[in-house]
């Protein structure tokens, strides 16, 4: 599965790309995507490797959007990459230190 899809409609560099009916599109693969890796992540339960190979998914996937959040704080006192460094570990800690159905009950369009 790949994780390429860009989320609500925004770049790999975090640009807004349009919203269109692509971008519509796109949201509902990003959402899709999430599910799916959420569903696998609750199926392999006991299998610590395939649990971070779905993290890292998840984490890739997020990216985007935890690098959008942090842009939008920027100019306000702190760096910009203190900031998406913050918006980073945000993303990671609830999926390295949750249980899988802990972690579905979360918004899969946001990190938490």
């Amino acid at each position: 599965m790949s994780v390429s899809v860009s989320p609500t409609g925004y770049g790999a560099d975090g640009r807004r790309s349009g919203r269109g009916p692509s971008a519509r599109h796109a949201d509902e693969a990003y959402l899709r995507q999430t599910r799916e890796l959420l569903d696998e992540l609750d199926r392999v339960r006991e299998d610590p490797d395939a649990r971070e190979r779905i993290y890292l998914k998840l984490t890739e996937l997020h990216a985007p959007v935890a690098r959008r959040i942090a842009r939008q704080y920027r100019n306000r006192g702190e760096p910009e990459e203190d900031l998406r460094q913050v918006a980073m570990v945000a993303c990671t800690t609830p999926s390295a230190t949750s249980t899988p159905p802990t972690a579905r009950s979360s918004s899969p369009t946001r990190c938490r």
